[in-house]
């Protein structure tokens, strides 16, 4: 049974809390029809930006975690710097000041711009070994 709910009248429950103290989250609906959105353009963001985002590998401070198993990180500040969109700068709180953190529903776009470009790039590639075999080149 869940001790605290949060609801979202058009989708039901998304996040709870238990009673053993886990957060779960059970969807993101961040709505992706056309008509509820303004769009300016494509996105601005893929390979190059993906390429310039540092990642480590490392342990959260234990006056800020108390797991301190090794972990995955993401720069938020660096990640800012290449696309802000995807950063709120005021997301944690930690030792009375706010720190940024990265909205992972804003990457994902990025991500598949990403994939997109990559494969526009095989694409090329395996068009001109196949040239190169027939002797075309």
């Amino acid at each position: 049974n869940a001790i605290l709910n949060w609801w979202n009248n058009t989708a039901g429950n998304l996040m709870y809390l238990d009673l053993a103290g886990p957060l779960t989250a059970v969807s993101f609906g961040s709505g992706s029809a056309p008509a509820l959105k303004d769009i300016e353009g494509p996105l601005p963001y893929g390979l190059a930006e993906v390429r310039k985002v540092r990642t480590y590998i490392g342990k959260y401070k234990e006056a800020f975690s108390s797991n301190q198993s090794r972990r995955l990180f993401l720069d938020a500040d660096n990640f800012r710097s290449i696309m802000p969109e995807a950063v709120n700068p005021e997301m944690v709180e930690f030792e009375g000041e706010m720190h940024a953190g990265i909205m992972w529903e804003q990457v994902i776009p990025p991500l598949y711009n990403a994939v997109s470009q990559l494969a526009d790039i095989v694409d090329d590639l395996q068009e001109r070994m196949a040239r190169l075999r027939a002797g075309d080149l």
